[in-house]
């Protein structure tokens, strides 16, 4: 377990501290972070505080992973600032960063983070358009379908972003599955077609070509070396717009709405 990165990004490292000895009052929770990550680092406290989470038995190490975790599964149960102004000299910080080390916002790193959040409100706004009554061929609500996306979306940035999260070859193999479901409601489909249609459709086509940015971006982080992201995060990058360009024709099937293949206009 890297010891900045989970700390960083699961709720201060309150799970630690308990096992540790501290208080988990949300006051000073800043200053008491980066005092243990120090300490971690100098005396090696952090697997002296496993062992002795260990050694009192499964109950204190069911406190110490809620803490990690949460009960929903999130990574932030604390205030979170609206700015902070540590930022405005162009640095930040990563999941992973050492004590007192920040980034340059003009690492790659953060492009891809900005993407994948583009990304994510694009497919935000697909969903508040979404029908209620209008089902994707699971028998779910397409908001539903696309909350799940975004759910995803969120892990990956994490991954990015340097913390011990990454996308599990289950949910690649449900989405592979959903668009084969959906490929059997529609008409086989011989050629492009133009983007639009309904206006779910026309948002859906949006978030479709920027996933394929996304995911180049991803590819390209990832080969370049300057952040490993992991095999089944990538394949749901790319799985993405297929399962995007799916529901996009599905969503005009629905309404009723026909689609044109292009003309080509021009000699």
């Amino acid at each position: 377990m890297h010891a900045c990165r989970d700390y960083a990004f699961c709720s201060g490292g309150e799970g630690l501290k308990a096992s540790a000895g501290y208080p988990l009052s949300r006051a000073g929770r800043a200053s008491r972070a980066e005092k243990f990550l120090r300490a971690a680092a100098s005396k090696n406290v952090l697997s002296q505080v496993l062992s002795r989470a260990q050694n009192q038995g499964a109950a204190c190490m069911h406190a110490a992973t809620e803490s990690f975790s949460g009960p929903a599964g999130g990574c932030y149960n604390h205030f979170m600032a609206l700015f902070t102004g540590k930022g405005d000299r162009g640095t930040t910080k990563l999941f992973d960063c050492p004590p007192g080390v920040r980034v340059s916002k003009s690492s790659p790193i953060f492009e891809a983070l900005g993407m994948l959040d583009e990304l994510n409100c694009i497919i935000g706004w697909c969903k508040v358009g979404a029908p209620k009554d209008m089902l994707a061929a699971d028998g779910r609500e397409f908001a539903a379908v696309l909350h799940e996306v975004q759910d995803h979306i969120f892990t990956i940035q994490a991954e990015v972003a340097g913390a011990s999260k990454s996308v599990q070859a289950e949910s690649v193999e449900a989405m592979s599955k959903h668009i084969n479901a959906i490929e059997k409601e529609l008409p086989k489909i011989k050629s492009f077609l133009v983007p639009g249609g309904s206006e779910l459709a026309a948002r859906l086509d949006i978030a479709r070509a920027i996933s394929r940015r996304v995911e180049r971006r991803l590819v390209t982080l990832h080969e370049s070396g300057e952040r490993e992201v992991g095999e089944h995060s990538r394949a749901y990058a790319n799985r993405l717009s297929s399962l995007l360009y799916a529901l996009g024709r599905l969503a005009n099937a629905r309404a009723g709405v026909s689609e044109n293949p292009p003309a080509y206009q021009g000699s």
